[in-house]
Parts: structure tokens; C-alpha cells; sequence
């Protein structure tokens, strides 16, 4: 891995440099070794053994096996570490005391600040990563990282600047820990709008207002009197979760649908345009995403039945492995699905939001895991999703109930979009530190400190000597 000598550099513009600084490329000022897998690794810590510094415990801090020093290239508490092979090339941070990975590199810092060098390394991260080599694995492209230009001011302002770093860091790393916090607490926040409104609590005080709506039991009457109307037998019958208001009916979910379904169990022909043909992965996120979807011909959608051609208005269900995810169909347009999601088609019983929102609930979710079969990939069934219990309020209620969870979902959206800008903002300030940083204008020059120029010298003069001794070593070892 010795670094090969090229002109394209990264760094300041001689006259950018404040005064007392001095540029120099980053292989000037470090001696380095690349770590190797030891040859033999345990699960189990003893006395004379050293952590395995691989990428899960550099990152992470999860040292998982230890390794015998002699067999080991060895870090030091002083010394930096960084990712050199696998997408998160280029990250790095301080060292502890262990044997070197394979795919990390140590750093050796010659007589400057560790911490100094780290964070300067940190601010180039999306350029060392962004020119990587290698299109299969990708790893830190050596020609890159060892020619870019470190800015090196005195010894004394490395230590003013990393002191000021660390405050201020540190509580930009407070802020991202409690932004982190809001996408769960939106989530709880979410489910808790979902429960009371499958519970009828979200709308207590509407119903006191209209006490005279059709309740949801005579609704249910008039419909299974209906001539078209089939009696629908469930085995197993699920228990009642709950007491509901007395307008409201426990129903199977069977019951609310016109008809209920999942995709053609037949291994669909596949091209390269078509019809689209959609799988979980595509509904993943709650909503319909046509962005990557396989293709079928349009011989193939024609014969698929009619209820299990989606149309506007219809449900999806996913049913297989990640199960309980149901999606709005809300555009017209031809497209088909694969047998490990179900279409839930409504009927007049019920509006397709309210069941919407009623099936993103932990009620049915719940219900859904205590009905699915299979081990190492659950199912829920068409026969466990026909006798879901929902709670079937009238219909106005229904309707309130869908207004009243898109006010409260709105307000959520709102703060997420400040989430994201927050968010946003916070990365990009962790940058914009460290850059001013390495410019100098994070704190002031002291004419009283010792020029750079003085200190590169004795780094040259160390590194020098440094390599004498190791190709000494080296001579002593094959003798």
C-alpha cells in the first residue's frame, strides 16, 4: 500500500493560510500500517489477549473476538484509525489499544495533536469517500487520501483548536441526539391518534353532539338483509379486544369487503416493459412506489380476474414476511401484484380511509401476528385477515373520525418536514465547524507560538529516523 506520489492534491490556497501556518501533504506527518486478520481470533476475553479492532468495533465500540498479540498488527490509545475497504470508506476516528482489522488503517501521528489529525481527517470524509477505488468493493484510493494537504498550525493553537472542537462538537452531538428523538415520538404520537380512534375515543364528544346517527348495528342489519347479501361463516372466531360505544358493532373484516383477495399465485412472465408488477418492497413505505418494478405483459394482466386487478379506491395488504403494511390505491392505472399481498376491495359498509387507518393501528397489527402461521417467515393467511375484528363505528362517524386523523397526521407531517430541515441543518453545521477549523478561524493565532515551519521540521526529522529504525528491523529479520 506505499503511496504513490500525484499532483492532484486537496487543500488550502497558499494564500488562504493564516499566519505562523504551514501546508503539508498528509503522509509528511504520519507513519501508517494496514491491518490484518489475525490468525487465530476467540469469542471468549482472557488476560493475554487483545481486542479485534474490525469495523463493527471501531464504529460501534462492539468489540466481539480478541486476538493474540504476536500473531496481530497492533494499534496504541494515541494512534487514528480509519475505514479503508467497504462503503464507509474513509471514516475515521481514535484508536484503542488492539489487533488492526483488515480492512481498517492505523495512523501514527508524528508530533502532532491525535485528535487534531482525526478531525481534520473527518472533514474530508465525503471526498475521500466520493474518490474511492475499486467499483466492486470500494476502498480508500491511496493516491487520493495520502496527497491531500494538511493545513498545520503551531503545536499550541492544535491544542486551542481541538479543546474549542470538542465543546462545540459536542453539543452539536447533543442536538442530533435529541432530533433522533422525534421520529419515534411521532410514531408513538401517530399510534396513539390511531387507538383512540379505533377505540371511539377520538370522537366522544362528536357523538354526544349527534346522538341521533343510524348506529352501526342497524347499518349491518339492513345489509345482511340485502338479496346479494352472503353469510359469511368464520371458524375460530377471534375474541372481542374491547368494549366499544354503544353506536358501534365489532365486525369481521371479511364482512366490510366487497371481496378480499391476494395476487395470482401463478410465477408471473417477466419483461422489460409492460404492466407493472408490484411486490412488498414496493409498498414498503405505506404508499405505492413504481420507481423499481419488475414488468409483465399485458397477455398476462388480462387474465387475471377482476378482483384481483386493483383499482382506485382498493387496499393492499402485505401478507408475507413483512406483514400488517396496508396501502391506498389512489391512481388509476393498470398494474398487478404478487401473491404475498392481499386487496381488501370495500363496500358500503365502511369508507376505504377509515379502514385504511384502522389497519395501520397495533390493534390489527396485533390481531394479525396472533393469526399468522409459518416460523421462519410469518403469513398471515386470507383465512387468518377474513376474521380480523374491526371496530365498525355509523357511517358519519367514520367519516369524522378520517377528518380528524388527517388534521392530527398533518400536524405530524408538518414537524417532520422541520425535522428534516433540522436535521439537515445540523449535519451540515458539523462540516462548517470543522472547516472553519481548518482554515484558522475558529480561534486566534498567538504571534508567542512556535511557527509550524519549526515543527514540520522535527517531524521530518522523526519520520526520517523512524523509517531508519524500521528498515532496520526489517534487515535484522532476515538474518
Amino acid at each position: 500500500m506505499k503511496p504513490e506520489r500525484k499532483d492532484k492534491v486537496e487543500g488550502l490556497n497558499k494564500g488562504d493560510l493564516p499566519q505562523g501556518w504551514i501546508q503539508t501533504k498528509l503522509i509528511d506527518v504520519v507513519t501508517y500500517q494496514k491491518g490484518k486478520k489475525p490468525k487465530k481470533l476467540t469469542d471468549v476475553y482472557a488476560t493475554n489477549l487483545v481486542p479485534y479492532l474490525d469495523i463493527e468495533a471501531f464504529v460501534n465500540n462492539n468489540i466481539r473476538q480478541y486476538a493474540y498479540p504476536e500473531s496481530s498488527k497492533l494499534a496504541k490509545a494515541s494512534d487514528v484509525l480509519i475505514v479503508w475497504d467497504g462503503a464507509r470508506s474513509g471514516l475515521t476516528g481514535l484508536a484503542r489499544e488492539g489487533a488492526i482489522g483488515s480492512t481498517i488503517v492505523c495512523l501514527t501521528p508524528i508530533k502532532i495533536e491525535q485528535k487534531y489529525l482525526s478531525r481534520f481527517i473527518q472533514s474530508k470524509y465525503q471526498y475521500i469517500n466520493d474518490n474511492h477505488r475499486g467499483s466492486g468493493i470500494p476502498h480508500v484510493d491511496p493516491d487520493i487520501f495520502w496527497n491531500i494537504l494538511i493545513p498545520l498550525p503551531p503545536l499550541n493553537e492544535q491544542r486551542r483548536i481541538v479543546a474549542k472542537l470538542e465543546k462545540m462538537l459536542a453539543k452539536v452531538n447533543d442536538c442530533k441526539q435529541r432530533l433522533e428523538r422525534i421520529p419515534t415520538i411521532l410514531k408513538r404520537y401517530r399510534q396513539s391518534v390511531l387507538a383512540a380512534a379505533c377505540s371511539g375515543r377520538l370522537t366522544a364528544d362528536w357523538r354526544e353532539l349527534h346522538p341521533d346517527v343510524e348506529p352501526a348495528e342497524e347499518l349491518l342489519n339492513k345489509f345482511r338483509k340485502r338479496k346479494d347479501y352472503k353469510k359469511i361463516k368464520i371458524k375460530d372466531e377471534l375474541p372481542i379486544p374491547f368494549d366499544l360505544p354503544l353506536s358501534w358493532q365489532w365486525i369481521n373484516l371479511i364482512e366490510v369487503c366487497e371481496s378480499l383477495t391476494d395476487g395470482d399465485h401463478q410465477p408471473p412472465p417477466k419483461q422489460n416493459e409492460g404492466i407493472p408488477f408490484l411486490v412488498i418492497s414496493n409498498i414498503k413505505e405505506g404508499e405505492l412506489d413504481f420507481s423499481d418494478t419488475r414488468y409483465v405483459p399485458e397477455e398476462y394482466y388480462d387474465q387475471i380476474k377482476d378482483s384481483r386487478k386493483p383499482r382506485k379506491g382498493d387496499i393492499l395488504y402485505s401478507v408475507v414476511g413483512s406483514y400488517g403494511i396496508p396501502v391506498l390505491v389512489n391512481i388509476e392505472k393498470k398494474f398487478c401484484f404478487q401473491r404475498h399481498i392481499a386487496l381488501l376491495r370495500v363496500n358500503r359498509l365502511i369508507f376505504n380511509k377509515y379502514l385504511l387507518y384502522i389497519l395501520q393501528s397495533r390493534l390489527v397489527f396485533a390481531q394479525a401476528t396472533a393469526v399468522a402461521t409459518g416460523s421462519a417467515q410469518l403469513t398471515v393467511t386470507l383465512t387468518g385477515l377474513r376474521k380480523l375484528k374491526i371496530a365498525l363505528p355509523p357511517l358519519e362517524e367514520q367519516q369524522e373520525i378520517v377528518r380528524r386523523v388527517e388534521a392530527l397526521f398533518k400536524k405530524c407531517d408538518l414537524i417532520e418536514q422541520r425535522y428534516q430541515k433540522a436535521k439537515a441543518y445540523i449535519d451540515k453545521l458539523t462540516q462548517s465547524i470543522l472547516a472553519k477549523a481548518f482554515r484558522g478561524e475558529l480561534v486566534p493565532q498567538d504571534s508567542n507560538d512556535e511557527p509550524a515551519e519549526v515543527l514540520l521540521e522535527r517531524i521530518r526529522v522523526e519520520k526520517a529516523q523512524q523509517e531508519k529504525q524500521m528498515k532496520a528491523r526489517k534487515c535484522d529479520s532476515f538474518r
